[in-house]
């Protein structure tokens, strides 16, 4: 009778199978840490985005809301001109311009910086002066009121404007000029806002170069930064005829 052999089976697996599922693990790792490290720059991105979305929206709304007051109920012999050329200055070349608003103000208003005012000729409306503008990439407010000026925001690359000037007295604007343009503050009935804004990280977007048409003024950046251009033409709505 002959004998039936078995031949003894292998337990566990052959180095060449633990050596691929060695790189399939690898291979999907390295595919799990990529969609981590891409919804991660997606979310930094995005917030970046929304922030530059919020600076942009307050700076202008505080400037739209100082401007449309612009001149309002303003004594002549306390500001000889509540429109004048002293109190818009260009920057020159792609420095910043500033802006200082002139208004009487509510009894209890405060500056723009949160100070009090001193109401000096006892009408129950103190004159409200504003003025705006970017120092070492912070957009300012200094007002009258004898408290320092306080930053708005940060991160801000630009901030120019142009003045809308009526020459024929029918309520529109028929050119925007930069303020060391301006003949005749009389016939400034508009202003128009141009606010570059940065985001804080160099790694959000692709390197390459950019230009952004602020105003009338040309910026390039070469970097991996984002950026937003905002803009907003508002009218003076309590110009003084001379």
């Amino acid at each position: 009778m002959s004998r039936r052999r078995y031949s003894k089976q292998q337990s566990g697996y052959t180095m060449v199978e633990m050596l691929i599922a060695g790189v399939l693990g690898l291979i999907l790792l390295a595919g799990v840490g990529q969609l981590f490290i891409g919804s991660n720059q997606t979310f930094r991105m995005q917030r970046q985005l929304a922030d530059i979305q919020d600076s942009g929206r307050f700076v202008l709304w505080m400037l739209k809301n100082d401007i449309e007051h612009y001149g309002l109920k303003l004594d002549a012999s306390k500001v000889p001109d509540a429109l004048d050329t002293a109190y818009w200055v260009d920057g020159g070349g792609n420095v910043s311009d500033s802006i200082t608003v002139a208004f009487d103000g509510n009894a209890d208003e405060r500056d723009c910086a949160g100070s009090e005012v001193d109401d000096d000729d006892g009408d129950g409306f103190p004159e409200i002066q504003n003025r705006y503008y970017v120092q070492d990439g912070n957009f300012m407010c200094e007002g009258n009121g004898g408290g320092a000026a306080q930053p708005m925001i940060s991160n801000v690359d630009a901030f120019q404007l142009l003045y809308g000037i009526d020459n024929d007295n029918d309520g529109v604007p028929n050119l925007y000029v930069p303020a060391d343009e301006i003949t005749t503050p009389q016939q400034v009935i508009a202003i128009r806002i141009a606010l570059l804004i940065r985001g804080e990280e160099n790694q959000s977007v692709p390197k390459q170069e950019r230009s952004y048409q602020v105003a009338d003024r040309v910026y390039v950046f070469d970097d991996k930064i984002p950026r937003r251009l905002f803009g907003v033409t508002i009218l003076i709505r309590n110009r003084r005829q001379a």
